[in-house]
């Protein structure tokens, strides 16, 4: 092998480590750990109201509790109505008049009764 040519592999070489190298710094620089966002499992129309229901899942991470939350939305808001720590799954709901009845349950702690309840639905 000539002189140039090893300059060339040599060469290509140090572009591959270079572009590997900064691969890898983006990726440690954009690593998220915990991932907070919530995941909209349902959202529940609501005959003759001017808003919807949304029912999310909120995961764990080192200090917070898994839990699913049942909002309130409008055009222009959010509004929290109910939130329950240490449920991770919707099994089911219903909407009842003015109500809604959920049963959620945990699918990662064994022994764990599922939560049957009604959340009165606001009037506006």
């Amino acid at each position: 092998m000539t002189n140039k040519s090893f300059r060339k592999v040599l060469l290509f070489f140090a572009a591959i480590v270079f572009g590997a190298g900064l691969y890898l710094l983006l990726k440690i620089l954009t690593f998220s750990l915990f991932d907070n966002k919530p995941l909209s499992i349902e959202i529940i129309k609501i005959p003759n109201k001017n808003y919807d229901i949304e029912i999310c899942y909120f995961p764990s991470n080192a200090t917070v509790q898994p839990s699913i939350q049942i909002r309130k939305i409008t055009n222009d808001s959010v509004k929290v109505i109910s939130d329950y720590n240490r449920y991770n799954f919707l099994k089911e709901y219903q909407i009842k008049n003015d109500s809604l009845f959920i049963t959620l349950s945990d699918t990662m702690r064994k022994n764990v009764k599922e939560k049957k309840t009604g959340i009165k639905l606001p009037n506006e």
